[in-house]
Order: structure tokens, then C-alpha cells, then sequence
């Protein structure tokens, strides 16, 4: 740490019981120490009264228990006896606890376990406490929501007037946006004034954080309401989650992808430690209670986390399947991912109850135009440059210099993705969204005609006449590394050339 910063840390001990999971353990006297931890301060080190009856009669020299009183927890259904341990040598005296009132936030409580995404989370607490506006950027089922629930819960001491969720998902007027937020914190309506000037009065003075979920709808209107707020109560704090940016001045984007996934390979222990791994294992036991698996089991659900890309939801619902099929049954059924992939639950959201459904709402945020060019995109079966698309894909409703802007906006969506990290950039999709981009082009009959074009930048790219002229050796090393980057698209281009004869 640098000479002039002295570091703080405020502890919670509890006594209780947990499950053991594979990253750590889970369970209420888990969630209550944490939040034991979360009501002290620097220096401070709390503990519950469970913890101070045990250790009340055996405290070492110096060491002493100074009774707090009862305190409201978040999350905690009842209040918690609060001792603090003084150490002769440290210091004594702190602010008072910082205790849950009425009206101080209205986080949802989590029905499932918090798995994976730890430098994500470490990082993110530290952001939104000190930025201004931190949006959560990437494509649907990908836990954006979750991931911003879990930052409220550990951030929530930091914030005195509490942290507020406020889901837009079912919100379709833009109009309706401030209401929204001045409804969740109890502003009442049937006032002659604008809902965003009062919710501005309101908010003036207070230090709170707000969750503004699912805003990709609504862009527009957030980013027309965050900056008065911001800028007319300092002390407030937005964390929104969207498939595309606010595009706002200050707005720091925090990209939310898939989870990490385990090589093809890999021994047991390995395959643990992998968040994908855990989640499905997790889900899996929850929908079928004695879930148990062998190390045969353990390859196959290997390969379902792999050929779900990594995505949470996905891997949700294929893990929810495990109520009536086997690991091997549901990794034997992932060519169908659409049917296998859907919640039999009420309690689920309908645009998260099937990937399909999660995509679908994505696709239909887009222009025209941007469509067209998502259903072709996907007859590249590797990705594609820049120079690749505009070559393929162009007319019929897309003009050549309308590609690169189209690109980015589906970049920007988060349903491409644009690896900028060698000589050439390349895009690509996901394989369920270009699935479903797939389906979606051919609904429209004119499949054929884009595969062929697909097919015939094949045959151009590979015209090797001029360097065989003197054999195998003459290839140029980038015609070979041509070769490496394209072998998908080739591969799928000349199947097709060959299943039409």
C-alpha cells in the first residue's frame, strides 16, 4: 500500500451451521456473519451474541466484550445482538452501527446461491461507491441482474438511505421511466410537477445507490433522467444493467460475459474449481435433492457447460433438466438447446424461461436493417473480418457503407462480439444467438441464396493457383494462417457446395 494510506478492516465472527459447497460454503449463518461484518466499521471487529457466549469466560488479557444492543440487519429476519471486541492497544471508540432502518432499500432476496464472479464482484463494489454511473453491459442470460443484486447487498452499508432495485423489464412507455423510480422509493403521484423534478428534491442530500435493471428498452429515457439526478444529488450512486450502453458522458461500462469454462480435458479437481462447473452441480441438486455424479458424470456435464458457451441461464436450465434426465441425457440433447432450454416454473420471468425467449428479446430491439445483418452473419461459421462481411452480406436492404455502422450497433448490443486483438479484427456471435439468427434467416426463404455467396467467398479465398505454381512449399506463411483462422467458415462453405452436388 502506498506510505500514505492506512488500511481499515472491520470483522464479523458468528457461530451457526453451513452447507460446504465446492468454492466455500452457503447458508443463513453465512449470509448473517457477512452481514455482521457489513455493520461495523474500520477497525472494528463485531460479534454475534452466539459467538460472545462461547467465548465470554475465555478472553485473553487485554481483550474485552462491550454489549451493543439489538440491531436490524438487512436481510436478517430478526435483530441481532451486536458485542464488540475491545483490544487494549486499538482503538475503542466508533461511529454507531450502522443498523437497517424502515425504508432504507428494497434489494430482493435472493431464492438461489451467488456462484462464480469474485474478481468481478471485488471489483465492482469499489466502483460504484466511488462512480457516478457503472452500467453492466452483455447479451441476455448472462446474470447482469444477479451480478448487480449480489454488488447491492455487499455495498449496501456504504449507502446510509439504503440501496433501491428498480427492474424496467415490464416498463414499455419511456415516459413511464421516472415514475418508476419515484414509485420504488414511495414518492406518491398526483402532483402538477414532473415526477423527475420531485424525485430530484427527494433525493437531494441522501447518500443512496440505485439498481436500474434491464434498460436496453428504455436507453433513451435513462440516459435522459440519470444525469439531472446525478447532477442535482451528489451523494446518489446508479448501477444499471442493459445489453447496450446508456451512451452518456462518465458512464463507466463494465462488460458481463459467460463464465469461465474448463478445458476439454481436465482432471476432477479442475473441473471444481471451474464457476460453470458449480453452477450447473448447484441448480442440479436444487432441482433434484440427492443430485450425486461420478466421474463419468462429471466429463458429461463438462460438456454441457462447454457447449452452453459458459452462459448462466443456459446452464440453469439445462442443470433444471437433472429432475428427470441424467448428465449424459441432457449433454446427448444440446443440438436442440431451444427445446431443452425451458423452465417449467411460472415463477420465471417469460423472457428468461427459455433461451430462445432471452434472445428473442434482444432481436426484437432492432432496426430492420440491423436484423438482416444478424441473420446473415450467421452463415459464417468462425467468426468473420470486417472486409468479409461487407464482401457477403451486403444488399438486398443493406448498402456497403451501411455494414460497419450496422456492426457496431449489434457490437454494441451485445450480440456480436469484436475480438480487436490481432492485425485483422474479427466478429462473431455466440453460438445460441447465431443459432437463433440462423432460424430466423431461414424463416425468410432466402437462406440458399446467402449461403452460396457464403460458399463463393470460400472458393475466391482459397485460390491457390498462383502460389502452387511450385508446389506445397510455395504457400505463403499468411495464406496458412489464412487457413487457420478460416477453417470453420471453409469447412461449413465447401459442405455446403458438396450437400448440392
Amino acid at each position: 500500500w502506498p506510505h500514505h494510506v492506512s488500511v481499515r478492516v472491520r470483522m464479523g465472527l458468528h457461530t451457526g451451521t453451513a452447507t460446504p459447497v465446492p468454492d466455500g460454503y452457503i447458508g443463513m449463518d453465512v449470509h448473517r456473519t457477512a452481514r455482521i461484518a457489513a455493520a461495523g466499521h474500520g477497525g472494528q471487529v463485531l460479534l454475534s451474541a452466539a459467538t460472545a457466549e462461547l467465548v465470554q469466560d475465555a478472553l485473553p488479557d487485554g481483550v474485552t466484550l462491550t454489549d451493543l444492543g439489538a440491531h436490524a440487519l438487512r436481510d436478517v429476519p430478526q435483530p441481532e445482538r451486536l458485542c464488540q471486541l475491545s483490544i487494549e492497544g486499538l482503538e475503542t471508540e466508533f461511529p454507531a452501527i450502522r443498523a437497517v432502518g424502515v425504508g432504507t432499500g428494497n434489494l430482493p432476496a435472493p431464492l438461489t446461491t451467488f456462484v462464480g464472479r469474485e474478481e468481478e464482484l471485488a471489483a465492482l463494489t469499489a466502483r460504484v461507491v466511488s462512480r457516478p454511473l457503472v452500467t453492466l453491459v452483455g447479451s441476455g442470460g448472462t446474470g447482469k441482474s444477479r451480478l448487480a443484486i449480489e454488488v447491492g447487498r455487499a455495498v449496501d452499508a456504504e449507502f446510509s438511505d439504503g440501496v433501491w432495485f428498480v427492474p424496467l423489464a415490464d416498463v414499455s412507455d419511456p415516459r413511464l421511466v421516472a415514475d418508476t423510480v419515484g414509485r420504488t422509493l414511495g414518492i406518491e403521484g398526483g402532483s402538477s410537477r414532473p415526477m423527475a423534478e420531485r424525485l430530484i428534491d427527494h433525493l437531494r442530500g441522501r447518500r443512496l445507490l440505485f439498481i436500474l435493471d434491464n434498460c436496453e428498452h428504455l436507453a433513451g429515457a435513462c440516459a435522459e433522467l440519470v444525469p439531472p439526478v446525478l447532477s442535482g444529488a451528489p451523494g446518489v450512486r446508479i448501477l444499471a444493467t442493459s445489453r447496450q450502453p446508456l451512451g452518456l458522458g462518465g458512464e463507466e461500462l463494465v462488460p458481463v460475459g459467460p463464465l469461465r469454462l474448463p478445458p476439454r480435458e481436465v482432471r476432477r479437481e479442475q473441473a471444481m474449481r471451474s464457476a460453470a462447473v458449480q453452477l450447473f452441480i448447484e441448480r442440479a441438486a436444487a432441482a433434484r435433492p440427492g443430485f450425486t455424479f461420478d466421474d463419468e458424470d462429471l466429463g458429461r456435464i463438462v460438456e454441457v457447460v462447454r457447449g452452453l458457451e459458459g452462459i448462466p441461464l443456459a446452464i440453469e436450465l439445462a442443470a433444471a433438466r437433472a429432475s428427470v434426465l441424467t448428465p449424459s441425457q441432457i449433454a446427448d440433447r444440446l443440438d436442440d438447446k431451444f427445446r431443452l432450454l425451458r423452465a417449467a416454473s411460472s415463477a420465471v420471468e417469460p423472457r428468461h424461461r427459455t433461451l430462445e425467449a432471452t434472445i428473442g428479446w434482444s432481436y426484437e430491439l432492432l432496426t430492420s436493417s440491423e436484423q438482416l445483418l444478424l441473420q446473415r452473419l450467421s452463415i459464417f461459421a468462425g467468426g468473420c473480418t470486417l472486409e468479409a462481411c461487407e464482401r457477403v452480406v451486403s444488399g438486398d436492404g443493406i448498402d456497403d457503407f451501411e455494414v460497419l455502422d450496422l456492426l457496431a450497433a449489434l457490437v454494441e448490443r451485445s450480440l456480436v462480439v469484436a475480438d480487436t486483438g490481432g492485425a485483422q479484427g474479427r466478429y462473431r456471435m455466440l453460438e445460441t444467438i447465431r443459432r437463433y439468427a440462423a432460424d430466423r434467416l431461414a424463416e425468410g426463404g432466402d437462406e440458399d441464396r446467402w449461403r452460396e455467396r457464403h460458399a463463393t467467398w470460400c472458393v475466391e479465398v482459397c485460390d491457390l493457383s498462383p502460389e502452387l505454381s511450385d508446389g506445397y512449399r510455395a504457400i505463403s506463411d499468411e495464406m496458412l494462417a489464412m487457413f487457420d483462422r478460416e477453417q470453420d467458415n471453409l469447412r461449413a462453405g465447401f459442405d455446403w457446395l458438396v450437400a448440392g452436388g
